[in-house]
């Protein structure tokens, strides 16, 4: 055991600090390796994450159109096309009877196009 120890003991270089060459490209290469598999399933979870939150702001602005058209009725909606930009589907901001900006909790991403009969497109982010 003693001589292990002693040839252990000499094995190493005294006054020589660091890692050799061979040990750093080790590293990098398996950091390269873990980059490369890591950097793509991080980017397909996060556009996933972005086409779900567009589809649920889409039922949100869906069930304040509902509510806006349930309530318009009685007031008397025109019978016209409605755009609206993300800044018009604010909800601090002043709203008519039959808005659907007044159902809604946040504000919008999207331009919304609704139609007097309901149908509601998603048009581009703003």
């Amino acid at each position: 055991m003693r001589r292990f120890i002693s040839k252990f003991k000499k094995s190493f270089r005294y006054g020589e600090k660091g890692f050799t060459l061979i040990e750093l490209l080790v590293v990098v290469a398996i950091l390269g390796v873990l980059a490369a598999v890591a950097i793509p399933a991080v980017a397909r979870f996060i556009g996933s994450g972005e086409s779900e939150a567009a589809e649920t702001e889409l039922a949100n602005v869906l069930v304040a159109v509902t509510a806006a058209m349930v309530e318009g009725t009685a007031a008397g909606m025109s019978p016209v096309i409605v755009t609206y930009t993300a800044a018009q589907l604010d909800p601090t901001g002043v709203t008519a009877v039959n808005d659907p900006q007044k159902y809604l909790l946040n504000p919008t991403e999207y331009t919304y196009t609704i139609l007097i009969d309901g149908v509601t497109t998603q048009g581009a982010k703003a």
